[in-house]
């Protein structure tokens, strides 16, 4: 498995931790966000994600859709991190899959 040594290698962040910077293209844009970027005005909830083939990933995303009034209200966002490269997206090419929140590719282990 080609990520099978992270495991070996990454600390788990603890409740209240500072997660290191990274900077990840946005799907159907070239455009780059840093974490430092997105927490400058409020706080972020990242959502890590097998890719955007993943069933369950899939699924569960709708789901947090749904919650965008309460996560809005509450003064954060969220952003889809799926650990996968740009050209095999699912979400680019189904149409029909309406997602609003920013969803980055991580394509290394810099995050993850």
């Amino acid at each position: 498995m080609a990520y099978s040594h992270v495991q070996n290698t990454t600390d788990t962040l603890g409740i209240g931790s500072r997660a290191p910077d990274f900077r990840l293209t946005a799907v159907n844009t070239n455009k780059t966000y840093s974490l430092a970027e997105l927490i400058a005005d409020s706080p972020v909830i990242l959502e890590f994600m097998r890719g955007t083939w993943c069933h369950n990933c899939r699924k569960r995303m709708p789901e947090l859709e749904l919650l965008k009034d309460d996560i809005k209200a509450a003064g954060t966002k969220l952003v889809y991190i799926a650990a996968e490269k740009a050209a095999g997206c699912g979400i680019q090419k189904n149409s029909s899959f309406r997602i609003q929140f920013r969803i980055l590719f991580c394509w290394t282990e810099t995050v993850m």
